[in-house]
């Protein structure tokens, strides 16, 4: 009975797959101790180990092979028993099917190795790595000392001279749009694999990186007239070939602070970080000092 169920098995399984107009791309294994495997099905995902077992009550030692198995072969992807009896029975990352129910594993295990065909025809190009490292060098040398200059400086107005303020930081790529507040602790990684941990990702001018840090003080309190609030956004925008820096208070941009820096340039050219803290605080004092007495 056992030879003669073993090869029922296999023989519904090349004829699920020829009959399908399928390679049948199915395995016996057996390595030099001894250990065997009735059959390795080749899916989407691995391999489908499946164990023939011509009894018709399920024991735990069905699927001692199956367990060694996957712990020398990599690439399991699950693993079946065969067997002689009426039920389908669920063990710990196993499972026992009667032969009936071998056409419905075999359809499953055919539908993986679709999906698997459909997601590597349709999927775009890997990340650009060039645009990664370009990301997380303007992040560094650029962005990162910026927002924690400016950070310290503006908390400090607000709760002095203003009843509330608040801070914004988004992160923008295309129409995928983030808000990215923990960047103000330095938190980059997790936001930034958001991003660019995805099939496609690159920096093109019609699909800028952008990072917008916006503080805004709201209800001045200080000396002079007026319940007046300022805000004061500061923009990077990652083009395909150049970094370009806005720094904007209340809607008017600061004279001298707006750049265009070319990728192919930074390498040369020191961050001028604390000249840019320096002067959007100074433009802010300025501007609280004009609406006060207005």
């Amino acid at each position: 009975r056992g030879p003669l169920f073993e090869n029922a098995v296999v023989t519904e399984a090349l004829k699920h797959r020829l009959n399908r107009g399928r390679q049948p791309h199915l395995w016996f294994f057996r390595d030099s101790s001894g250990l065997e495997c009735d059959l390795l099905c080749e899916t989407g995902r691995g391999f489908a180990a499946i164990e023939v077992k011509s009894g018709s009550t399920v024991s735990n030692d069905y699927f001692s092979a199956l367990h060694k198995l996957a712990e020398i072969v990599p690439g399991i992807s699950s693993r079946t028993v065969v067997y002689g009896g009426t039920d389908r029975v669920l063990r710990s990352h196993a499972e026992a099917v009667p032969l009936e129910r071998l056409g419905g594993v075999l359809d499953r295990l055919d539908v993986d190795h679709e999906v698997s065909e459909f997601i590597q025809e349709r999927r775009g190009p890997d990340p650009s790595e060039q645009d990664i490292e370009r990301l997380d060098g303007v992040y560094g040398d650029h962005i990162q000392p910026t927002v924690e200059g400016l950070e310290r400086h503006f908390r400090h107005i607000g709760e002095q001279l203003f009843t509330s303020h608040h801070q914004l930081v988004t992160l923008t790529h295309g129409e995928r749009s983030q808000d990215v507040y923990a960047l103000i602790f330095g938190v980059w990684e997790p936001f930034r694999s958001h991003f660019t941990d995805v099939a496609g990702f690159m920096i093109t001018d019609d699909k800028p990186v952008v990072v917008n840090f916006e503080h805004s003080l709201l209800g001045y309190t200080g000396r002079g007239g007026g319940d007046f609030g300022v805000s004061v956004v500061v923009e990077w925008r990652m083009r395909s070939l150049c970094l370009e820096r806005s720094v904007t208070i209340d809607s008017e941009a600061v004279p001298g602070l707006g750049v265009t820096l070319r990728y192919a340039d930074l390498p040369g050219t020191p961050p001028d970080t604390d000249r840019v803290v320096a002067g959007t605080v100074t433009a802010l004092l300025s501007r609280i000092e004009e609406l006060s007495q207005a």
